[in-house]
């Protein structure tokens, strides 16, 4: 299908319009630098001057339409800015009841609502969640799962892509509570993404092992260490690369250095109430 403009997310546009800045930059800059060319050689009367000046002015031509075309791309991707923000800054107003929110919902297509999806996920909460906002960045995310209730599918393919948002959200989410260490809120966001039938799949075994290494996690600082040890051997063949073998590695590690300090504790605590 041909991907319209509209659909382009706000990161993209972003992206765009920081490359299409400097190619402007670039140009004017090419532009400055041929009309102080031209003007010293105005000054002069030899025919290979006044041939150069002829070929300086055929160049500068060249640039003023490449500069003249990317003005406009820059302007009209500046406008889909604009209405995008406009769009996301309406949305984030209202609240999950408001009639009002629910009318401007409705009225969107599912592309519309998807990318909606995407653009709170990835683009706002994903970026407080680096600037360690940890509660803005689950607003946001919050804010997303809400739209997933008004994407109403046709098909499997549409399925797929909301559950496919819904599971990211869920384990972002859970990040932000194992780092304001809320354990339990943590489990619940896990399970809410380890009870999506596409996290099951192939390609989502990263996903399917990030939860269950950050509810492994959260259950071992509630020293539920059993299910903290279950977790972590079900995630075990869903780390596929380097990193995740790592991160599994020293969970595993942090589990039985807790659990040696806790039976240490319980020890000593039953050595005293013998005494």
């Amino acid at each position: 299908m041909r991907k319209t403009l509209h659909n382009v997310g706000m990161q993209n546009l972003d992206l765009e319009l920081d490359k299409i800045a400097k190619q402007i930059a670039k140009d004017e800059k090419s532009l400055t630098q041929i009309r102080n060319q031209e003007a010293k050689r105005a000054s002069t009367s030899s025919w290979q001057d006044s041939y150069q000046r002829f070929e300086l002015l055929g160049e500068a031509e060249e640039i003023k339409t490449k500069l003249e075309m990317n003005q406009n791309r820059f302007d009209l991707l500046k406008k889909q800015q604009k209405k995008r923000t406009e769009q996301q800054e309406q949305m984030v107003c209202c609240s999950s009841y408001s009639r009002d929110c629910e009318r401007k919902v409705v009225n969107m297509s599912f592309d519309e609502r998807l990318q909606m999806m995407k653009d709170f996920r990835s683009l706002h909460g994903n970026r407080c969640f680096e600037k360690k906002e940890f509660e803005i960045a689950l607003k946001w995310y919050e804010k997303s799962l809400l739209f997933y209730e008004y994407c109403l599918p046709k098909n499997k393919i549409e399925q797929d892509q909301i559950d496919q948002e819904q599971i990211l959200c869920c384990i972002n989410s859970a990040a932000c509570y194992l780092n304001l260490k809320n354990y339990k809120s943590c489990i619940e966001m896990c399970n809410e993404a380890l009870n999506i039938p596409a996290i099951a799949y192939e390609h989502n075994a990263t996903l399917r092992a990030k939860a269950l290494l950050r509810r492994a996690n959260a259950y071992r600082n509630l020293y539920k260490f059993d299910q903290a040890d279950r977790d972590l051997q079900d995630a075990q063949s869903c780390c596929k690369c380097e990193q995740e073998k790592n991160y599994w590695s020293k969970e595993k590690k942090q589990l039985e250095k807790a659990k040696n300090g806790y039976n240490k504790n319980s020890s000593a605590v039953a050595k005293r109430m013998l005494a």
